[in-house]
């Protein structure tokens, strides 16, 4: 009996076991509930400078976080989303500005319900820098902001070459799951 007990103890230790998170849906952005829980981990420094405002725009759809990483999802115009970049280039505390510009209209949202917003035209992800990414320097209070442009949304594909692009922030483009390619500083221009 105790070479059972003993087998079944050293297996449960060393055989790999689920692993766990935790998230959730952000509350809904009409009413000031997200506002004030915005506001709230800003002020605890668990975000950058400038983030609340920066969330909590008109066009703002809702939000979820997994862990450490915030997401949400905007639907808006051209004009609007360049609005909502020239606010982005000015959040402080982050290691890089970037524009992801994904081809693809497929639906986005929370593991839990990869569908809920299927009229988004960006999103904006967040987490401490470190999180993800293994680096031996992790520099304290930094933290990876970017947003995800999806083409062929509200905002057209021949609007997207004439987007203005605030200095500093970098642009990638990405087809379908490839891996991201920067792109030269002389082809900014979305």
């Amino acid at each position: 009996m105790k070479k059972k007990s003993l087998s079944a103890l050293l297996s449960a230790l060393l055989v790999p076991s689920a692993v766990f998170g935790i998230g959730g849906d952000y509350p809904a952005p009409g009413g000031g509930q997200l506002q004030i829980v915005l506001c709230a981990i800003e002020s605890r420094g668990q975000v950058p400078a400038g983030y609340a405002d920066l969330v909590f725009q008109q066009e703002l759809l809702g939000g979820h976080f997994v862990n450490s990483e915030e997401v949400f999802y905007y639907a808006g115009d051209k004009q609007s989303f360049e609005k909502f970049l020239a606010a982005y280039s000015k959040v402080t505390n982050v290691v890089a500005h970037t524009v992801i510009k994904r081809k693809g209209t497929a639906s986005i949202g929370p593991p839990w319900n990869p569908k809920k917003f299927p009229q988004y035209d960006w999103a904006l992800y967040c987490h401490p820098y470190g999180w993800l990414e293994d680096h031996n320097h992790k520099p304290q209070g930094k933290y990876v902001l970017w947003i995800e442009l999806r083409v062929g949304g509200k905002i057209s594909d021949q609007e997207m070459y004439s987007l203005a692009i605030p200095a500093g922030v970098q642009v990638v483009y990405v087809h379908n799951d490839e891996p991201p390619a920067v792109v030269p500083k002389e082809k900014e221009k979305l």
